[in-house]
């Protein structure tokens, strides 16, 4: 994204079509954290602060549920610590001169998946200006949407509540199935995770939701690691499974999970 009001315009209309999408998904957050309790300005606060549908859905829970902090903090890191790789990943790209430590930690606070999507696939000079504009549209339709979704919950009737929390599963879903249907590895780590959170709901009735969601994460992965290691150029195997697609690359549909 070069300097000059085009590159501006660029980044700008990057982000739109992310900011429609994330405004309908955030109505669904919104009315899950007013059935959890949550004020309409609580559940605002909260997507405005955190940009991540699966790390709020996990904090709602918790929070619903009577949980302590130590869940709630370990649960939000295996959730969002991709986005630590994410990060790490764009310091490699060619950034302008004044975009200085403050930008970066700018940028950091507004990378999602769709976002990093477009600034990994950039090939020019990445600018300050230009990766504002492209997250300030994302972060409204996300925060709004939430507001929209946690005040109509308060003002609707129970069933159409009820019917609006849907989104939230037909998002999720969304997310998975695409990349299941492309990755056995994927379709693996799906399909053990859920069978693990169903045994842990079932059989440990005593067990947290946030710790039940670290316990199926991190048990799942793990063995999909395992079982579909990577082989690097030397013939070595690595960590995981080479059918499973960088983010950067034809993943752009993604929800903000």
């Amino acid at each position: 994204m070069k300097s000059g009001n085009s590159d501006l315009a660029k980044g700008f209309f990057a982000g739109v079509p992310i900011m429609i999408g994330y405004f309908f998904v955030a109505i669904g957050v919104g009315v899950y954290a007013g059935k959890n309790g949550m004020t309409p300005f609580q559940a605002t606060l909260m997507s405005a602060a955190n940009l991540t549908s699966a790390g709020e859905i996990s904090a709602i829970s918790v929070f619903g549920d009577g949980g302590d902090y130590l869940q709630l903090v370990v649960a939000q890191i295996v959730i969002n610590i991709r986005y630590a790789l994410m990060a790490i990943s764009l310091s490699q790209k060619r950034f302008s001169m004044d975009f200085n430590r403050r930008c970066r930690f700018l940028a950091a606070y507004g990378i999602t998946d769709e976002i990093f999507a477009v600034l990994a696939n950039e090939k020019g000079q990445i600018t300050p200006k230009s990766v504002v504009l492209l997250i300030l549209g994302p972060i409204a339709g996300w925060t709004a949407g939430t507001f929209v979704g946690a005040f109509a919950g308060e003002v609707v009737s129970s069933d159409v509540s009820a019917a609006m929390s849907i989104l939230i599963h037909a998002m999720l879903i969304s997310i998975i199935v695409p990349e299941a249907r492309r990755s056995k590895p994927a379709l693996f780590c799906v399909l053990l995770a859920a069978l693990i959170s169903t045994t842990l709901h079932f059989c440990a009735n005593g067990i947290r939701p946030g710790y039940a969601v670290v316990i199926s994460s991190v048990l799942s992965a793990a063995l999909a690691a395992w079982i579909f290691p990577v082989k690097s150029q030397s013939g070595r195997e690595g960590g995981a499974s080479s059918d499973i697609e960088s983010p950067a690359g034809e993943r752009a549909e993604g929800g903000l999970a």
